[in-house]
C-alpha cells in the first residue's frame, strides 16, 4: 500500500501526491477481495508511472496493473499483464487525465484482465 521506489521527476509533485492518495484508498478498498491476510497490494514508482502488485511476503510480487504517465499529454494509460511477462495496453479504456477513472475500470475488471482468479495465499 505504499510507494516502494523513488518517484520519477517527470510526474509533477502535486499530481504524484494526489495519485498516491487515490491509490492508497483503492488498495484499502480492495482488502475485502483478498482471501488471505498475508496478501497485500503494493505499488512501486517506475520510469514513467506505477506498477501495482499483489504481495504475500514469501514470494515475488505478482503484477496486477501498470499505470503509465505521459508528461507531454498529462494523461495516464492502463496496461494489463501479458504473457509471458510483458504488458499490453488496455485498449478498451483510452488514456485519460482522470486517474480515478483507471482505478474504477481496474476495480470492475469487466474483461478479467487484471485480477488473478484466486487471492488465496501463494505459499
Amino acid at each position: 500500500m505504499s510507494a516502494l521506489a523513488q518517484v520519477p521527476a517527470l510526474v509533477p509533485e502535486l499530481l504524484r501526491r494526489r495519485v498516491e492518495s487515490q491509490l492508497d484508498a483503492f488498495c484499502l478498498r480492495q482488502r475485502r477481495r483478498l482471501a488471505c491476510p498475508q496478501v497485500r497490494l503494493q505499488y512501486a514508482w517506475e520510469n514513467n508511472g506505477l506498477q501495482l502488485m499483489l504481495r504475500d511476503g514469501c514470494n515475488p510480487p505478482q503484477p496486477v496493473a501498470r499505470f503509465t504517465y505521459s508528461p507531454e499529454l498529462r494523461q495516464w494509460s492502463l496496461l494489463a499483464p501479458g504473457l509471458p511477462q510483458g504488458w499490453r495496453l488496455c485498449m478498451e479504456l483510452p488514456p485519460t487525465l482522470n486517474f480515478e477513472r483507471l482505478l474504477a475500470y481496474l476495480e470492475e475488471d469487466p474483461l478479467n484482465l487484471f485480477w488473478p482468479a484466486s487471492f488465496s495465499c501463494f505459499s
